[in-house]
């Protein structure tokens, strides 16, 4: 008897087959009759064993009756239809803003593993109810490709700031990720964005351990009731306000709160003081205040505050407060200093031969592969397999958009 076993896998019968449960929040059914036809089968919590196969046997028929069950993956938390980016999946991590890698230039790369939220903030730059599909990446696949980003460039002291479209606890490998980014000597400072609703002090510790150095963490409010209606969903102030006290004791924390002009003015004050509050014999816990900004695809509840007030109320916080809050690279003289961007491997009007993926993150939007890039096809309505001609329209930071030609 074969028998195999999985970290990331958790089985379930169901009618017509086995529910795949994977990453924790993702879902897929194995048919039965792709079962079958391996061998007599069986399943427990995270095991499937088969009859009269060897083990060898076993394992190759079973990843490619998953990697066809694969292509029907959904995300559990919203029920979008969800692509799992892995090494062999041939999706490339640079070219696309919604996952793998994005590099603007300095030392500071950021790595993108999934998308999706588990709150709805009424300020936020991904509105999900426009986004139709999901993806999460592998974490060695991550981690591997950063590296070779880093070598390529040539650069040491980097920063790696994990973030995402979304909220990036939701990465059921998170500590993984984060063990094989310090892997590589290169990498000075590992940070994290978070809501830090779905962290716990065992997670934190978990997080630590494997070596994260920075924890960004959004906190928008000084009250639970404007803290939910910020956030649109359930929403517990004081569960993160106990996740910041023991994050300030154990790691450098930065509060980066979001002014949203009619929604949180009168708690601003309140929130720095918090930050004021917290203790660290290693650190100073900072905060960050950011300014409410539109975008095209994302929530716009509000209009933007003009910069010039925006700082001239940071400067009357600053004065209240006695706490520094302007931020900008002088903070962060390493990991922000310019050191040139990867060579693209396009110009902008550039002709390409692409071969096409399938849907993006926006509605009408089509992902196409091309020299190791994805490239973003928007409002594209054509094949949906096979190759296609694109112009390039857009190249900044290796991100990359084209039109069908």
């Amino acid at each position: 008897m074969a028998v195999l076993s999985f970290e990331t896998l958790r089985f379930a019968l169901c009618t017509g087959g086995v529910q795949v449960t994977f990453l924790t929040m993702f879902e897929c059914i194995i048919q039965k009759q792709d079962l079958d036809r391996i061998s007599k089968w069986q399943v427990n919590a995270n095991t499937i064993a088969f009859d009269n196969v060897s083990d060898d046997v076993a394992a190759k028929k079973f990843h490619q009756a998953l990697l066809k069950a694969f292509h029907s993956l959904k995300n559990k938390l919203n029920g979008k239809p969800a692509v799992y980016v892995h090494k062999n999946s041939g999706i490339p991590l640079l070219g696309n803003v919604a996952f793998g890698i994005l590099d603007r230039g300095t030392k500071t790369i950021e790595v993108r593993p999934i998308t999706a939220c588990n709150i709805r903030c009424v300020y936020c730059s991904v509105d999900e109810d426009k986004r139709p599909v999901d993806f999460v990446v592998e974490a060695e696949y991550l981690a591997e490709e950063t590296k070779n980003l880093i070598e390529t460039k040539g650069i040491d002291g980097v920063e790696i700031l994990i973030n995402s479209q979304g909220e990036p606890t939701l990465y059921h490998d998170l500590a993984t990720l984060v063990r094989c980014l310090r892997a590589i000597p290169q990498v000075k400072e590992i940070s994290l964005i978070t809501n830090g609703t779905l962290l716990t002090h065992e997670r934190v510790d978990a997080l630590l351990a494997a070596g994260l150095s920075r924890v960004n963490l959004s906190i928008n409010a000084s009250t639970q009731e404007t803290a939910r209606k910020v956030a649109d969903a359930g929403y517990s102030l004081k569960q993160v306000h106990e996740l910041a006290k023991y994050l300030a004791d154990k790691v450098e924390l930065v509060i980066a709160p979001v002014w949203v002009p009619g929604w949180n003015d009168a708690e601003m004050s309140e929130i720095v003081g918090f930050v004021k509050s917290l203790k660290n014999t290693r650190f100073s816990p900072r905060c960050c205040i950011q300014n409410f900004l539109p975008y095209k695809f994302g929530r716009n509840p509000t209009t933007q505050m003009p910069w010039e007030k925006f700082y001239e109320k940071l400067a009357e916080l600053e004065k209240k407060h006695e706490i520094k809050l302007t931020v900008d690279a002088s903070d962060f003289p390493e990991t922000l200093t310019k050191v040139g961007e990867l060579p693209k491997p396009f110009k902008k009007d550039d002709i390409v031969t692409a071969e096409i993926l399938g849907p993006g993150r926006l509605e009408g939007e089509t992902l196409a592969i091309a020299k190791n890039r994805t490239i973003s096809l928007l409002k594209y309505t054509g094949v949906r397999k096979g190759s296609v001609k694109v112009r390039i329209t857009h190249t900044k930071h290796n991100i990359f958009a084209g039109m069908v030609v």
